[in-house]
């Protein structure tokens, strides 16, 4: 078994139209290959982070559970105990240049927008 896949706890992409899941995937392959070294590789796109998109080594299992056990509810709570790697939106727009991965439909001005998106794409 290779380092990185015994290194490797968790790594989520929520489900996107095809045009979107193959940059997800080269998006996905880029983190991946960031992560020697780090705990969290999690993008952050207008300031904010992706929680749902980032890869989680085993190291952070034990900072989790003291979170969660101390009434912590927020997943970036525990990342103060970790190795961090923030993949800016500079580098994300390398891949995904509207940052369509991390698109998600909320509202329906959110479904409107992604039946635009599904009609150009």
């Amino acid at each position: 078994m290779s380092l990185l896949a015994e290194e490797l706890w968790a790594a989520s992409i929520p489900a996107s139209g095809q045009p979107t899941a193959i940059t997800a995937w080269w998006l996905l392959r880029y983190m991946i290959l960031s992560s020697p070294g780090q705990d969290v590789v999690i993008p952050r796109v207008g300031g904010l982070t992706e929680p749902l998109h980032a890869i989680y080594s085993k190291r952070c299992l034990r900072p989790i559970e003291r979170v969660l056990a101390a009434g912590g509810l927020k997943i970036v709570s525990f990342f103060p105990e970790v190795r961090v790697r923030y993949v800016e939106e500079q580098e994300i727009s390398l891949f995904d240049p509207q940052c369509l991965s991390f698109f998600n439909i909320n509202t329906p001005g959110d479904l409107e927008k992604a039946r635009n998106l599904a009609r150009r794409g």
